[in-house]
């Protein structure tokens, strides 16, 4: 326990210091902001076996699936939504942020924990897409959908348990890919819902008018997936 509580010492003291100039001219992360996450498991090897035994679920249907995700699943978060990009601007670009916003804190955190790629651990575990450069911990897709989810969900607010049901499946095909580890994926939720909490109000959408109700019955998800 006491190794843990100095893992996470050490990572709030870098990414500290690391984002102090990365975020600077953000402007939409609450200064002072840092995000807390747990050590990776240990043990990489063993974690990966669990991806091996979900390579039976790589269906043609679900690889391709996977490859329309590899890049950019945004696109299906504003159909999930019911909407489309080119009608909302604005809200476009609240998504664009936040994206970028994770991304930056993401890429942060993966410096920091170096965390080897599953077919690394075990090289007997093939992927069905390219392995991005940087390291695993947390998964950049897991964070910037269940973002996108919440994003996209403030402003369309019957929609918002699709949204993070789509997020939880782009991120579990990264898994099925053999890209991330389980825990990878719970570490970017969890830091999804770090940075929402985090962006300032006026980075977050209002519920379109058209929308908008009082309040919204929030889905069965568990808690680390409410905004």
């Amino acid at each position: 326990m006491a190794s843990h509580h100095r893992i996470l010492a050490a990572a709030t003291v870098a990414f500290t210091a690391l984002s102090a100039s990365a975020l600077a001219q953000a402007g939409c992360i609450t200064t002072g902001f840092t995000p807390t996450l747990p050590a990776p498991p240990a043990d990489d090897w063993a974690d990966a076996q669990r991806l091996k035994l979900m390579q039976e679920l790589r269906t043609p249907e679900r690889v391709a699936a996977i490859r329309a995700e590899e890049y950019d699943p945004t696109p299906k978060f504003w159909a999930a939504a019911g909407l489309q990009a080119k009608d909302h601007p604005e809200l476009e670009r609240q998504i664009t942020v936040a994206q970028k916003e994770a991304e930056k804190i993401t890429l942060i955190l993966k410096d920091f924990y170096a965390r080897k790629r599953p077919n690394t651990a075990d090289s007997s575990l093939s992927t069905v897409v390219s392995v991005p450069w940087h390291a695993s911990y947390p998964s950049g897709h897991a964070t910037q959908s269940m973002l996108t989810a919440f994003v996209l969900g403030a402003a369309v607010p019957s929609a918002a348990p699709a949204l993070k049901h789509l997020a939880i499946d782009v991120a579990h095909g990264r898994e099925i890919a053999g890209l991330h580890y389980a825990s990878d994926t719970q570490a970017g939720f969890e830091l999804a819902r770090q940075i929402w909490d985090a962006l300032d109000a006026a980075c977050k959408p209002k519920a379109l008018p058209k929308y908008h109700i009082a309040e919204f019955e929030r889905d069965a998800l568990p808690q680390i997936f409410q905004p």
